[in-house]
């Protein structure tokens, strides 16, 4: 959430106005970002769990990780974007977590 709120206030210093961040076309912008942020924190909690079909959650959450960070090294400087660093850290988690899920005993599931 810092990380976003950062890059709104490097926008808003490089004299992007709100309206032309939002009327650009990308999949959500700021408000997209945010929402796909919380979205793989509660299913990633949702998973921890351990429910009976946990894992769906946690490949899920590691999926949009995924997806969120390949979208972020492409097109590092749209708005909503985690830049190239943050984008290549995104997927370094998804790939750990799909490990985890995958390699731990399936219990009850």
């Amino acid at each position: 959430m810092a990380h976003l709120w950062a890059r709104d206030a490097a926008n808003g210093r490089a004299g992007l106005p709100p309206d032309e961040q939002a009327g650009r076309p990308q999949a959500g912008g700021w408000a997209g970002a945010v929402a796909l942020a919380l979205l793989v924190v509660l299913l990633g909690l949702l998973a921890a769990t351990k429910t009976r079909g946990w894992r769906t959650p946690a490949l899920s959450a590691a999926a949009a990780s995924f997806v969120f960070g390949l979208v972020s090294i492409l097109n590092p400087d749209a708005p909503g974007s985690a830049g190239a660093i943050w984008g290549a850290l995104a997927i370094g988690w998804s790939v750990i977590f799909t490990a985890t899920a995958v390699h731990e005993p399936a219990g009850d599931q």
